[in-house]
């Protein structure tokens, strides 16, 4: 299992405006994974985790396009008021990688 099939279901249960079930995803994905994937952010079609998402750490309003990768460890978060980066389709973010601010 990876973090990315917890987070496409409580994404789905937030854009129903289910209320609760979201945040406990949200919850169990920090418990099994040490990562912080919220349910509002946007991951795109074809998008995977390596190695199932571990230490991930995701701004709310950050988007990330179709197809991306996204290593261990990767911090896509905002920067004292900026906004969340924006991640376009057909990209591989390695691992360690901190990206913060609007970029």
């Amino acid at each position: 299992m990876n973090a990315i099939h917890i987070y496409r279901v409580g994404n789905f249960l937030y854009r129903m405006h289910v209320p609760l079930l979201p945040g406990l995803l949200r919850f169990l994905i920090f418990l099994l994974y040490n990562s912080v994937i919220p349910p509002q952010c946007s991951i795109g079609k074809g998008s995977s985790f390596a190695h199932g998402g571990i230490g991930t750490v995701l701004h709310l309003d950050c988007r990330i396009g179709e197809r991306v990768l996204i290593g261990q460890g990767v911090t896509l978060g905002g920067s004292f008021g900026s906004g969340a980066p924006s991640v376009e389709s057909d990209v591989w973010i390695g691992p360690g990688v901190r990206m913060l601010g609007e970029i």
